[in-house]
């Protein structure tokens, strides 16, 4: 199989070894695990104002991100740097928020099928450079993603900032009773 033929799609199987290496070196080593190739997410840089919102994983600064997480937030608070590393790298499109100086000042991911679902999540912004509309532009970036936006269902959960996911056309579950979830404590009682 050449390298046009592996781009076709979100993985494709049997590559040789020089597909596998010419994929390395143009998105990355780690997407040809020898079985699919996992196909990044388009490229997508946008401005707001004088901020770079960004898809490119290259730019994150993940102990930022880590620091925030597990310090700031309420969703992830203790979380470990190794969980924060797995996250991003199995998320499909991430978006970084960085200030006219290159730092990261934001941050949002998605976990997708690209299909039917969807998980928005981990959504930050620096309180130093909140107040801007930087949130707003930066969960517009992520869910108006062309390679997610026709996804059909798209979820999140949110403790304080319903008002802002509205404008973008999330509401609260019409049915939550059905609707279950598994917590890494009731798996692990029942092994």
């Amino acid at each position: 199989m050449d390298c046009w033929s592996a781009w076709h799609g979100p993985t494709r199987t049997a590559l040789t070894a020089v597909d596998a290496a010419l994929i390395d070196v143009l998105v990355g080593p780690g997407f040809y695990t020898g079985k699919t190739v996992r196909m990044p997410a388009s490229l997508l840089e946008r401005t707001h104002g004088s901020y770079l919102l960004s898809s490119d994983k290259k730019r994150l600064d993940v102990a930022l991100i880590h620091d925030y997480l597990s310090g700031d937030s309420y969703w992830a608070a203790g979380r470990d740097r190794a969980t924060v590393d797995r996250s991003i790298e199995h998320s499909y499109l991430v978006m970084g928020a960085y200030d006219d100086k290159g730092g990261q000042v934001g941050f949002a991911r998605m976990v997708t099928d690209l299909a039917t679902w969807a998980w928005l999540c981990d959504v930050f912004v620096l309180a130093e450079h909140q107040g801007i509309g930087l949130g707003s532009a930066l969960v517009g970036a992520v869910v108006e993603h062309r390679d997610v936006v026709d996804v059909s269902r798209q979820f999140l959960a949110t403790a304080d900032a319903h008002g802002l996911y509205a404008k973008f056309g999330f509401e609260p579950l019409t049915d939550p009773s059905r609707w279950m979830n598994r917590s890494g404590a009731a798996a692990a009682a029942l092994r």
